[in-house]
């Protein structure tokens, strides 16, 4: 078994947690947007605007990949047991 040896903070100020937010969000929100409407330049809005129709069934797809990541057992990785 592996062992961390690292230490980590066992207290962290609200000042810290809201720079991380502002830091990760909104930076890669800004990142996205130009991308999107540089997207939107090259291929036309309404045939790239379709792609946004595909975004929930990708988001749930993509959900379940991670949850049967995490869970081992539930998505038929199970581990047969002889007595």
């Amino acid at each position: 078994m592996l062992t961390s040896h690292v230490s980590f903070p066992t207290h962290v100020s609200i000042s810290v947690w809201l720079g991380f937010f502002l830091r990760e969000h909104c930076e890669s929100i800004f990142l996205v947007f130009f991308a999107w409407y540089q997207e939107f330049a090259i291929g036309g809005i309404s045939r790239i605007g379709q792609i946004q129709l595909l975004q929930p069934f990708l988001t749930i797809l993509g959900s379940a990949v991670d949850f049967c990541s995490m869970r081992d057992g539930l998505c038929g990785n199970r581990e047969t047991h002889s007595d």
